[in-house]
């Protein structure tokens, strides 16, 4: 423990242990929460991509994934992280032939609280 040097009356020094405030296990876990969203909404964003190119094919590409899909822009959307809904740009695939959007799988698990616990454990 690091030791504090402090000046009291008449100019005398004496060394007092440094006083930390105690901070509770929840406040230690929400921290820790805190600062692990950002890596989870990046890889959550990695596994939409990857489930995107899965289905249409390579970025800028007119062959591979599944015959009549493409990307079709991108939409404000949410995800459900530790209990927490957060906002997310949801990648959009269509299907060109039976012209209706393509449910992306990933994305509609990650849409429901419970689903959500289970993924990340």
């Amino acid at each position: 423990m690091r030791k504090l040097l402090r000046f009291g009356g008449k100019g005398k020094a004496k060394l007092e242990p440094e006083e930390r405030p105690m901070t509770s296990d929840l406040q230690i876990r929400a921290d820790l929460i805190q600062a692990l969203i950002p890596i989870g909404l990046e890889a959550v964003g990695e596994v939409l991509a990857q489930e995107v190119g899965q289905l249409a094919g390579p970025r800028y590409s007119r062959t591979g994934g599944e015959p009549g899909h493409c990307r079709w822009g991108s939409e404000p959307g949410s995800v459900y992280l530790g209990d927490q809904k957060l906002p997310i740009n949801r990648p959009r695939v269509r299907n060109r032939k039976a012209k209706q959007e393509v449910a992306l799988k990933t994305y509609v698990k990650l849409q429901q609280p419970q689903m959500a616990a289970e993924l990340v454990f």
